[in-house]
Protein backbone atom coordinates (compact mmCIF):
# COMPACT_ATOMS: atom_id res chain seq x y z
CA UNK A 1 0.00 0.00 0.00
CA UNK A 2 2.87 1.96 0.82
CA UNK A 3 4.74 1.55 -2.83
CA UNK A 4 0.88 2.72 -4.00
CA UNK A 5 0.52 5.91 -2.29
CA UNK A 6 3.94 6.91 -3.40
CA UNK A 7 3.59 5.96 -6.82
CA UNK A 8 0.66 8.02 -6.77
CA UNK A 9 1.93 10.86 -5.55
CA UNK A 10 5.20 10.77 -8.17
CA UNK A 11 2.32 10.40 -10.85
CA UNK A 12 0.52 13.44 -9.22
CA UNK A 13 4.04 15.11 -8.35
CA UNK A 14 4.93 14.60 -12.38
CA UNK A 15 1.45 15.73 -13.58
CA UNK A 16 1.28 18.87 -11.63
CA UNK A 17 4.98 20.14 -12.88
CA UNK A 18 3.75 19.83 -16.65
CA UNK A 19 1.16 21.43 -16.40
CA UNK A 20 2.90 24.62 -14.16
CA UNK A 21 5.04 24.40 -17.01
CA UNK A 22 3.48 24.49 -19.95
CA UNK A 23 0.98 27.67 -17.50
CA UNK A 24 5.06 29.27 -16.99
CA UNK A 25 5.81 28.48 -21.04
CA UNK A 26 2.26 30.94 -21.79
CA UNK A 27 2.80 33.58 -19.03
CA UNK A 28 6.30 33.60 -21.04
CA UNK A 29 4.95 34.37 -24.24
CA UNK A 30 1.60 36.72 -23.13
CA UNK A 31 3.45 40.23 -23.30
CA UNK A 32 5.06 39.71 -26.99
CA UNK A 33 3.03 41.43 -29.49
CA UNK A 34 1.26 40.04 -31.98
CA UNK A 35 0.37 42.57 -35.30
CA UNK A 36 -3.37 40.35 -35.85
CA UNK A 37 -4.13 41.58 -31.88
CA UNK A 38 -3.40 45.02 -32.53
CA UNK A 39 -4.74 46.04 -36.22
CA UNK A 40 -8.08 43.31 -35.58
CA UNK A 41 -9.29 41.97 -32.21
CA UNK A 42 -8.23 44.56 -29.60
CA UNK A 43 -10.00 46.87 -32.21
CA UNK A 44 -13.33 45.01 -32.13
CA UNK A 45 -12.28 45.47 -27.82
CA UNK A 46 -12.39 48.07 -27.46
CA UNK A 47 -15.50 48.78 -30.20
CA UNK A 48 -17.62 47.00 -27.13
CA UNK A 49 -16.73 49.09 -24.83
CA UNK A 50 -16.54 52.56 -26.36
CA UNK A 51 -20.50 51.59 -28.46
CA UNK A 52 -21.67 48.67 -25.79
CA UNK A 53 -22.18 45.27 -26.72
CA UNK A 54 -26.14 45.58 -27.72
CA UNK A 55 -25.13 49.01 -30.09
CA UNK A 56 -21.62 47.60 -31.30
CA UNK A 57 -23.61 44.11 -33.02
CA UNK A 58 -25.89 46.91 -34.92
CA UNK A 59 -22.81 47.00 -37.82
CA UNK A 60 -20.74 44.06 -38.60
CA UNK A 61 -17.51 45.92 -37.65
CA UNK A 62 -15.67 42.27 -37.78
CA UNK A 63 -14.91 39.49 -40.18
CA UNK A 64 -15.19 36.64 -37.91
CA UNK A 65 -18.27 34.73 -37.40
CA UNK A 66 -20.23 36.62 -34.39
CA UNK A 67 -18.95 33.26 -31.98
CA UNK A 68 -15.75 34.65 -31.62
CA UNK A 69 -17.02 37.80 -30.90
CA UNK A 70 -19.13 37.03 -28.27
CA UNK A 71 -15.90 35.61 -26.20
CA UNK A 72 -13.99 38.91 -27.59
CA UNK A 73 -17.35 40.76 -25.55
CA UNK A 74 -16.74 38.40 -22.42
CA UNK A 75 -13.21 39.71 -22.12
CA UNK A 76 -14.62 42.89 -21.70
CA UNK A 77 -16.20 41.95 -18.36
CA UNK A 78 -12.75 41.87 -16.83
CA UNK A 79 -10.89 45.21 -17.55
CA UNK A 80 -8.62 44.93 -14.82
CA UNK A 81 -6.96 42.35 -17.32
CA UNK A 82 -4.89 44.42 -19.77
CA UNK A 83 -6.55 43.91 -23.20
CA UNK A 84 -3.75 42.17 -25.15
CA UNK A 85 -3.37 39.38 -22.23
CA UNK A 86 -6.96 39.55 -21.88
CA UNK A 87 -7.47 38.50 -25.38
CA UNK A 88 -4.70 35.72 -25.52
CA UNK A 89 -6.38 34.11 -22.12
CA UNK A 90 -9.35 33.35 -24.72
CA UNK A 91 -7.32 30.51 -26.89
CA UNK A 92 -5.52 29.67 -23.87
CA UNK A 93 -8.64 28.69 -22.33
CA UNK A 94 -9.05 26.25 -25.33
CA UNK A 95 -5.01 25.04 -25.42
CA UNK A 96 -6.26 23.01 -21.94
CA UNK A 97 -9.46 22.52 -23.32
CA UNK A 98 -8.12 20.81 -26.46
CA UNK A 99 -5.40 19.31 -24.46
CA UNK A 100 -8.55 17.07 -22.19
CA UNK A 101 -10.10 16.18 -25.94
CA UNK A 102 -7.24 14.29 -27.08
CA UNK A 103 -6.84 12.83 -23.23
CA UNK A 104 -10.33 11.41 -23.64
CA UNK A 105 -9.90 10.08 -27.49
CA UNK A 106 -6.58 8.28 -26.47
CA UNK A 107 -8.39 6.83 -23.41
CA UNK A 108 -10.69 4.64 -25.45
CA UNK A 109 -8.23 2.26 -26.97
CA UNK A 110 -5.67 2.78 -23.88
CA UNK A 111 -7.31 3.32 -20.29
CA UNK A 112 -5.74 0.94 -18.38
CA UNK A 113 -2.80 3.47 -17.59
CA UNK A 114 -1.03 6.82 -18.13
CA UNK A 115 -0.42 7.20 -21.90
CA UNK A 116 -3.55 9.43 -22.32
CA UNK A 117 -1.59 11.74 -20.54
CA UNK A 118 1.11 12.15 -22.81
CA UNK A 119 -1.58 13.17 -25.19
CA UNK A 120 -2.68 15.64 -22.95
CA UNK A 121 0.64 16.72 -22.93
CA UNK A 122 1.82 16.27 -25.98
CA UNK A 123 -0.97 19.16 -27.27
CA UNK A 124 0.07 21.41 -24.39
CA UNK A 125 3.99 21.65 -25.39
CA UNK A 126 3.01 21.48 -28.99
CA UNK A 127 4.84 24.14 -30.27
CA UNK A 128 1.91 25.53 -32.60
CA UNK A 129 -0.40 25.44 -29.90
CA UNK A 130 1.59 27.39 -27.57
CA UNK A 131 2.81 30.07 -30.09
CA UNK A 132 -0.54 30.17 -31.59
CA UNK A 133 -2.39 30.53 -28.24
CA UNK A 134 -0.16 32.78 -25.97
CA UNK A 135 2.04 34.32 -28.53
CA UNK A 136 -0.16 35.13 -31.82
CA UNK A 137 -3.52 34.72 -29.86
CA UNK A 138 -5.33 33.33 -32.78
CA UNK A 139 -8.34 30.77 -33.03
CA UNK A 140 -7.39 27.69 -34.69
CA UNK A 141 -7.35 26.05 -31.51
CA UNK A 142 -10.67 27.27 -30.99
CA UNK A 143 -12.04 25.19 -33.59
CA UNK A 144 -9.98 22.43 -33.77
CA UNK A 145 -10.53 21.34 -29.85
CA UNK A 146 -14.64 21.08 -30.78
CA UNK A 147 -12.81 19.03 -33.94
CA UNK A 148 -11.57 16.95 -31.23
CA UNK A 149 -14.09 16.64 -29.34
CA UNK A 150 -16.34 15.72 -32.47
CA UNK A 151 -13.68 12.86 -33.42
CA UNK A 152 -13.53 12.11 -29.49
CA UNK A 153 -17.27 11.19 -30.21
CA UNK A 154 -17.00 9.85 -33.86
CA UNK A 155 -14.77 6.97 -31.94
CA UNK A 156 -17.57 6.39 -29.20
CA UNK A 157 -20.12 5.68 -32.09
CA UNK A 158 -22.10 8.88 -31.07
CA UNK A 159 -23.03 10.47 -33.89
CA UNK A 160 -24.81 13.11 -32.99
CA UNK A 161 -22.69 14.59 -30.65
CA UNK A 162 -20.13 14.70 -32.86
CA UNK A 163 -21.61 16.25 -35.65
CA UNK A 164 -23.01 18.83 -32.79
CA UNK A 165 -19.59 19.44 -31.72
CA UNK A 166 -18.30 19.57 -35.43
CA UNK A 167 -20.98 22.52 -35.98
CA UNK A 168 -20.01 24.34 -33.01
CA UNK A 169 -16.33 24.69 -34.56
CA UNK A 170 -17.71 25.81 -37.98
CA UNK A 171 -19.44 28.36 -36.12
CA UNK A 172 -15.82 29.85 -35.44
CA UNK A 173 -13.91 29.24 -38.32
CA UNK A 174 -15.20 27.80 -41.47
CA UNK A 175 -11.77 25.96 -41.82
CA UNK A 176 -13.42 23.25 -39.79
CA UNK A 177 -15.17 22.18 -42.82
CA UNK A 178 -11.68 20.53 -44.35
CA UNK A 179 -12.71 17.67 -41.48
CA UNK A 180 -15.56 17.30 -43.00
CA UNK A 181 -15.71 14.49 -45.87
CA UNK A 182 -15.10 11.85 -42.46
CA UNK A 183 -19.08 12.32 -41.89
CA UNK A 184 -19.36 11.35 -45.70
CA UNK A 185 -17.35 8.19 -45.19
CA UNK A 186 -19.43 7.11 -42.17
CA UNK A 187 -22.73 7.89 -43.66
CA UNK A 188 -22.09 6.09 -46.53
CA UNK A 189 -20.82 3.30 -44.12
CA UNK A 190 -24.37 4.06 -42.87
CA UNK A 191 -22.83 5.42 -39.64
CA UNK A 192 -23.92 8.69 -39.67
CA UNK A 193 -27.43 8.98 -40.14
CA UNK A 194 -28.43 11.85 -42.87
CA UNK A 195 -30.75 13.56 -40.10
CA UNK A 196 -27.65 14.78 -38.18
CA UNK A 197 -26.20 16.90 -40.80
CA UNK A 198 -29.48 19.54 -40.46
CA UNK A 199 -27.63 20.27 -37.14
CA UNK A 200 -25.01 22.04 -39.09
CA UNK A 201 -27.20 24.72 -40.50
CA UNK A 202 -29.39 24.88 -37.44
CA UNK A 203 -26.59 25.27 -35.10
CA UNK A 204 -24.67 27.92 -37.27
CA UNK A 205 -27.87 30.23 -37.19
CA UNK A 206 -28.56 29.46 -33.24
CA UNK A 207 -24.97 31.15 -33.31
CA UNK A 208 -25.99 34.64 -35.20
CA UNK A 209 -28.76 35.27 -33.69
CA UNK A 210 -27.47 37.37 -30.55
CA UNK A 211 -26.19 39.51 -33.53
CA UNK A 212 -29.30 39.15 -35.30
CA UNK A 213 -31.17 40.28 -32.44
CA UNK A 214 -28.85 43.30 -31.29
CA UNK A 215 -30.12 44.89 -34.72
CA UNK A 216 -27.12 43.26 -37.02
CA UNK A 217 -27.97 42.40 -40.80
CA UNK A 218 -28.61 39.25 -41.22
CA UNK A 219 -27.51 39.08 -44.23
CA UNK A 220 -24.08 40.22 -43.73
CA UNK A 221 -23.55 38.30 -41.02
CA UNK A 222 -24.95 35.34 -42.75
CA UNK A 223 -22.36 35.78 -45.31
CA UNK A 224 -19.43 36.00 -43.21
CA UNK A 225 -17.45 33.67 -44.66
CA UNK A 226 -17.98 34.45 -47.91
CA UNK A 227 -16.44 37.82 -47.16
CA UNK A 228 -13.56 36.10 -45.90
CA UNK A 229 -12.55 34.26 -48.89
CA UNK A 230 -12.67 37.58 -51.02
CA UNK A 231 -10.60 39.45 -48.30
CA UNK A 232 -7.05 38.74 -50.35
CA UNK A 233 -5.97 38.32 -54.00
CA UNK A 234 -3.30 36.40 -53.31
CA UNK A 235 -2.89 32.15 -53.99
CA UNK A 236 -0.75 31.86 -50.81
CA UNK A 237 -0.87 34.30 -48.07
CA UNK A 238 2.77 32.71 -46.16
CA UNK A 239 0.87 29.12 -45.98
CA UNK A 240 3.68 26.61 -46.37
CA UNK A 241 2.20 24.78 -49.54
CA UNK A 242 2.11 24.70 -53.40
CA UNK A 243 0.67 28.30 -54.87
CA UNK A 244 4.13 29.41 -53.12
CA UNK A 245 5.70 28.95 -56.14
CA UNK A 246 3.11 30.30 -58.61
CA UNK A 247 2.87 34.24 -58.65
CA UNK A 248 -0.77 35.38 -57.87
CA UNK A 249 -0.93 37.42 -60.81
CA UNK A 250 -1.58 37.31 -63.95
CA UNK A 251 -4.44 34.60 -64.30
CA UNK A 252 -5.42 35.11 -60.23
CA UNK A 253 -8.70 33.75 -60.78
CA UNK A 254 -8.34 31.18 -63.11
CA UNK A 255 -5.48 29.46 -60.85
CA UNK A 256 -8.08 29.83 -57.69
CA UNK A 257 -10.44 28.01 -59.31
CA UNK A 258 -8.21 25.57 -60.91
CA UNK A 259 -6.85 25.05 -57.12
CA UNK A 260 -10.20 24.92 -55.55
CA UNK A 261 -11.15 22.35 -58.67
CA UNK A 262 -8.38 20.16 -58.39
CA UNK A 263 -8.45 19.88 -54.39
CA UNK A 264 -12.19 18.86 -54.56
CA UNK A 265 -11.14 16.38 -57.48
CA UNK A 266 -8.79 14.80 -54.70
CA UNK A 267 -11.35 14.73 -52.20
CA UNK A 268 -13.50 13.07 -54.02
CA UNK A 269 -10.93 10.20 -55.18
CA UNK A 270 -9.90 9.76 -51.64
CA UNK A 271 -13.65 9.55 -50.35
CA UNK A 272 -14.41 6.83 -53.36
CA UNK A 273 -11.25 4.81 -51.92
CA UNK A 274 -12.27 5.06 -48.27
CA UNK A 275 -15.99 4.00 -49.14
CA UNK A 276 -15.54 1.21 -52.03
CA UNK A 277 -12.09 -0.37 -50.97
CA UNK A 278 -10.85 0.20 -47.92
CA UNK A 279 -13.41 0.44 -45.62
CA UNK A 280 -11.71 0.13 -42.01
CA UNK A 281 -12.94 2.49 -39.38
CA UNK A 282 -10.48 1.76 -36.51
CA UNK A 283 -9.10 4.08 -34.26
CA UNK A 284 -5.70 4.55 -36.55
CA UNK A 285 -7.76 4.23 -39.88
CA UNK A 286 -9.98 7.34 -38.73
CA UNK A 287 -6.76 9.49 -37.62
CA UNK A 288 -5.22 8.88 -40.98
CA UNK A 289 -8.36 10.72 -41.98
CA UNK A 290 -8.40 13.07 -40.04
CA UNK A 291 -4.36 13.97 -40.56
CA UNK A 292 -4.44 13.17 -44.44
CA UNK A 293 -7.51 15.48 -44.99
CA UNK A 294 -6.59 18.38 -43.12
CA UNK A 295 -2.93 18.11 -44.30
CA UNK A 296 -3.72 18.00 -48.46
CA UNK A 297 -6.51 19.70 -48.45
CA UNK A 298 -4.70 23.21 -46.80
CA UNK A 299 -1.42 22.31 -49.57
CA UNK A 300 -3.47 22.15 -52.37
CA UNK A 301 -5.43 24.82 -51.70
CA UNK A 302 -5.36 28.48 -53.10
CA UNK A 303 -5.32 31.79 -50.42
CA UNK A 304 -4.67 29.73 -47.63
CA UNK A 305 -2.82 31.94 -44.29
CA UNK A 306 0.31 30.10 -42.50
CA UNK A 307 -1.59 28.81 -39.54
CA UNK A 308 -3.95 27.21 -41.53
CA UNK A 309 -1.88 23.91 -41.27
CA UNK A 310 -2.58 23.88 -37.33
CA UNK A 311 -5.20 21.57 -37.20
CA UNK A 312 -3.43 18.93 -39.37
CA UNK A 313 -0.43 19.32 -37.10
CA UNK A 314 -2.96 18.20 -34.04
CA UNK A 315 -4.58 15.56 -35.85
CA UNK A 316 -1.11 14.15 -36.72
CA UNK A 317 -0.29 14.12 -32.84
CA UNK A 318 -3.21 11.92 -32.73
CA UNK A 319 -2.36 9.51 -35.84
CA UNK A 320 1.72 9.31 -34.01
CA UNK A 321 -0.24 8.17 -30.37
CA UNK A 322 -2.16 5.97 -32.07
CA UNK A 323 0.34 4.61 -34.24
CA UNK A 324 3.74 5.90 -32.84
CA UNK A 325 5.33 5.19 -36.33
CA UNK A 326 3.61 8.85 -37.15
CA UNK A 327 5.98 10.84 -35.03
CA UNK A 328 8.07 12.07 -37.89
CA UNK A 329 5.16 13.36 -39.50
CA UNK A 330 4.45 15.38 -35.90
CA UNK A 331 7.61 16.27 -35.38
CA UNK A 332 7.87 17.47 -39.49
CA UNK A 333 4.72 19.76 -40.01
CA UNK A 334 5.43 21.43 -36.49
CA UNK A 335 9.01 22.41 -37.79
CA UNK A 336 7.65 23.53 -41.11
CA UNK A 337 4.63 25.32 -39.65
CA UNK A 338 7.00 27.06 -37.16
CA UNK A 339 9.55 28.19 -40.33
CA UNK A 340 6.54 29.48 -41.96
CA UNK A 341 5.49 31.48 -39.28
CA UNK A 342 8.81 33.69 -39.00
CA UNK A 343 8.02 36.22 -42.07
CA UNK A 344 4.52 36.92 -40.31
CA UNK A 345 6.58 37.50 -36.50
CA UNK A 346 10.14 39.40 -38.08
CA UNK A 347 8.73 40.56 -41.76
CA UNK A 348 11.52 38.40 -43.00
CA UNK A 349 11.66 37.03 -46.70
CA UNK A 350 9.09 34.23 -47.40
CA UNK A 351 11.79 32.12 -48.44
CA UNK A 352 11.46 30.78 -45.14
CA UNK A 353 7.85 29.59 -46.16
CA UNK A 354 8.96 28.13 -49.30
CA UNK A 355 11.08 25.99 -46.87
CA UNK A 356 8.40 25.24 -44.99
CA UNK A 357 6.20 24.28 -48.38
CA UNK A 358 9.70 21.76 -49.14
CA UNK A 359 9.15 20.41 -45.98
CA UNK A 360 5.56 20.43 -46.52
CA UNK A 361 5.77 18.50 -49.82
CA UNK A 362 8.03 15.54 -48.11
CA UNK A 363 5.27 15.08 -45.56
CA UNK A 364 2.96 15.04 -47.52
CA UNK A 365 4.51 12.51 -49.79
CA UNK A 366 5.61 10.46 -46.44
CA UNK A 367 1.98 9.86 -45.12
CA UNK A 368 1.06 8.45 -48.45
CA UNK A 369 3.86 5.98 -48.42
CA UNK A 370 3.08 5.37 -44.59
CA UNK A 371 -0.69 5.28 -44.53
CA UNK A 372 -0.06 2.50 -47.68
CA UNK A 373 2.44 0.21 -45.42
CA UNK A 374 -0.30 0.28 -42.74
CA UNK A 375 -3.00 -0.30 -44.95
CA UNK A 376 -0.89 -3.46 -46.18
CA UNK A 377 0.62 -4.48 -43.38
CA UNK A 378 -2.24 -3.18 -40.58
CA UNK A 379 -0.08 -2.69 -36.74
CA UNK A 380 1.49 -5.29 -34.52
CA UNK A 381 3.06 -5.50 -31.44
CA UNK A 382 5.94 -3.45 -31.68
CA UNK A 383 4.04 -0.35 -33.04
CA UNK A 384 2.45 -0.18 -29.40
CA UNK A 385 2.97 2.70 -27.18
CA UNK A 386 5.45 2.21 -24.56
CA UNK A 387 4.83 2.98 -20.66
CA UNK A 388 5.95 6.92 -19.76
CA UNK A 389 5.98 6.58 -15.50
CA UNK A 390 7.73 4.22 -13.64
CA UNK A 391 6.38 1.16 -12.65
CA UNK A 392 2.80 1.60 -14.33
CA UNK A 393 0.90 -1.06 -14.82
CA UNK A 394 0.76 -2.02 -18.52
CA UNK A 395 -1.47 -0.22 -21.02
CA UNK A 396 -3.75 -1.93 -23.67
CA UNK A 397 -2.19 -2.41 -26.65
CA UNK A 398 -5.49 -3.86 -28.55
CA UNK A 399 -8.34 -2.30 -30.47
CA UNK A 400 -11.53 -1.68 -29.29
Amino acid sequence: MKSRNLLNFQKFAIITTLIILAIVLRIFFLYIPSPDLTEFNSVWYDTFIKIGRIDAFKTVFYNYSPAYLYLIDFTTLFRFIPKIIALKLIPIFFDGFAAFAVYKIISLKYSGGNYPWVGFFAILFAPTVFIESSMWGQVDIIFTSFLLWSFFYLLKDKPFLSILAFSIALCFKFQAIFFAPIFIILFFRKKMPFWSFFCIPIVFFISVIPAWLSGGPLGDILSIYFSQANTYHSLSLRAPNLYLFLPSDPNFELKKWLGIGFTGILVLLYLLFRIYKKKELSYIALSFDAALLTTFIVFFLPSMHERYFFTASVFLIVLALFYPKMIWASILIQASSLISFIPYFTGWSDIFAQIGAVLNIFLLIGLVFFYRDYLINGINENDSPKIIFPHSPSIECGEK
